[in-house]
């Protein structure tokens, strides 16, 4: 049965506080919510493509905000300790701080919008496709000498770690139902 976005999203959800106020929220719409028994079977083909969509937005949100929070931190910290009078020095420093906030925001944003999907793909698994992607990025890069300057570059740096990222996570995703946290690694990979 095919229902609307938001209430696949609340189907699927893990447990918490977003997920209860979905759930809470959309009620009155099915009777299959979030720790139902028929929440109990899952296919992780069903619903992908809200997955996708999912951990493409998150991990996309979650790369900007990091590459501007890692720019503006190691750029100040730059500043602070440059005798320098310029700032100009600090920018090498504010595009490295920025390209690893890039990596971890579109890391951690991927596989969050992979859980808030209600997919059940590693956190490990994430990062390891997050990894290749960035390092194919690099070594494209490289090799083909491309000018810093160049905006085309900024977003290319993006499209590989994200692609690797969602693939990572949806390689993970088994049909054993939603990963738990206890105490084990089977929550990372």
């Amino acid at each position: 049965m095919r229902v609307s976005l938001p209430l696949a999203f609340a189907r699927r959800a893990k447990p918490g506080l977003l997920a209860h106020l979905a759930c809470g929220l959309l009620a009155a719409s099915g009777p299959a919510l979030a720790g139902s028994p028929a929440h109990a079977a899952f296919d992780p083909d069903e619903d992908r493509a809200v997955r996708i969509t999912s951990e493409t937005g998150f991990g996309i949100l979650g790369g900007t905000a990091g590459a501007f929070g890692g720019a503006f931190t190691t750029g100040l910290m730059c500043v602070a300790f440059e005798s320098s009078d310029s700032g100009f020095g600090c920018f090498g420093a504010a595009i490295i701080g920025g390209l690893a906030g890039e990596f971890f925001g579109i890391w951690l944003g991927s596989w969050a919008g992979g859980q808030l999907a209600g997919g059940n793909g590693g956190l490990g698994w994430t990062l390891l496709g997050t990894a290749s992607g960035a390092l194919v990025t690099g070594v494209i890069i490289a090799a083909a000498e491309i000018d810093v300057g160049d905006l085309g570059w900024w977003i290319f740096t993006s499209v590989l770690p994200l692609a690797g990222s969602i693939v990572g996570y949806e390689l993970s995703t088994t049909r054993e139902g939603p990963r738990t946290i206890g105490g084990s690694l089977t929550f990372l990979f």
